[in-house]
């Protein structure tokens, strides 16, 4: 063989083979069957849990246990009761002889829960000075804690007291365990003056009443029949009734907005709720005595007068204001309200 055939190839197939890895041999093939053999088996990676289902387990218990801790907390906070004062004409065969008073049990600290405590029984006794009480009647709350009866309306005039119980106390914790309940009866041609507390004569139920706001009223009240509405606020409605007693208003009965959710969440009566609550009390067809309201707010002057009363306005510029003929006054102090009142025939 000559020299040229023994010299190796080159070009394409040279270079071929000298860059690729050489070929295997049966005993590398042996020795890496052997080495899988002896080497421990692959395991796949484990799966992660889901954790979204324990959430939603620890969500749904979490909301179970708070409701039973509101229940249990609600079933020990005491309730309060709220009279439902009344206003009537004397008894007698052209009013029809009776009236309607009670009570509202409402829990005031909690405002997002609901107002009203209801299917609880209360019992309704007169109370008459040198006198045993006796029941006038009873009624379950509504759902809205309301519980209502009837009375016979005396035929004089004057302020009567009732007393409201629970027949079984231990039924429902309550921060006093008695409400009195007044039914002014007052005739029909005699006048009128009402007051929105705390506003009309007070900044608030933690402070004393404005100057000679009680010496004006206990002027006035000597020819008129006072009546308060408690409108509804910060202040809970219960304390209302309290303050005019400790604070020694005139006499009369607190007229209460029915205490509603929605009603908790601002610091005073809608103009519209106000508005409607006085026209359901249809006091200036009822009474056609010269029917005067005495307010520090414009919403409550403008709702007073739709109802049919004229208005004196304290400290606020009221002219030119005027609503179904009835004029709202604007006065600087109860001093100019009063000589305006009684100015007006």
């Amino acid at each position: 063989m000559s020299r040229a055939a023994r010299r190796p190839k080159r070009g394409r197939d040279a270079r071929h083979r000298k860059g690729s890895p050489p070929a295997p041999t049966a005993g590398s093939i042996d020795s890496a069957a052997a080495l899988s053999a002896h080497s421990p088996p692959q395991t796949p990676e484990p799966r992660r849990p889901l954790l979204w289902p324990l959430l939603l387990l620890v969500v749904i218990q979490g909301v179970y246990l708070g409701t039973v801790g509101l229940v249990v907390f609600l079933s020990h906070t005491p309730a309060t009761m709220l009279a439902r004062d009344a206003l009537a004409l004397p008894g007698g065969p052209a009013t029809g002889g009776s009236v309607e008073i009670g009570v509202q049990l409402v829990r005031e600290p909690l405002p997002l829960v609901g107002p009203g405590v209801g299917g609880v029984e209360v019992e309704f006794f007169s109370e008459v000075p040198g006198e045993p009480e006796q029941s006038v009647g009873s009624a379950v709350t509504t759902p809205d804690g309301v519980a209502a009866t009837s009375v016979k309306v005396p035929e004089k005039a004057g302020n009567y007291r009732f007393l409201a119980r629970l027949p079984q106390p231990e039924s429902l914790p309550l921060s006093s365990n008695e409400e009195a309940v007044l039914l002014a009866v007052v005739p029909a041609d005699h006048p009128l003056l009402l007051v929105p507390v705390p506003e009309a004569v007070s900044p608030g139920l933690g402070t004393s009443a404005q100057p000679r706001s009680l010496e004006t009223l206990w002027q006035l009240a000597s020819s008129r029949a006072v009546v308060y509405v408690a409108t509804t606020g910060s202040e809970p409605l219960s304390r209302r009734r309290v303050w005019l007693e400790r604070s020694a208003f005139p006499p009369g009965p607190v007229l209460n907005l029915p205490v509603t959710s929605e009603a908790r969440t601002g610091r005073g009566a809608e103009p519209q709720a106000f508005g409607e609550f006085l026209k359901r009390q249809d006091l200036s067809s009822r009474w056609d005595g010269d029917l005067w309201g005495v307010t520090r707010s414009r919403r409550n002057a403008s709702a007073l007068a739709f109802a049919g009363f004229r208005v004196a306005l304290l400290g606020l510029e009221a002219s030119g204001l005027e609503a179904d003929g009835r004029t709202i006054f604007a006065v600087s102090s109860w001093e100019e309200a009063r000589k305006k009142i009684e100015d007006r025939p």
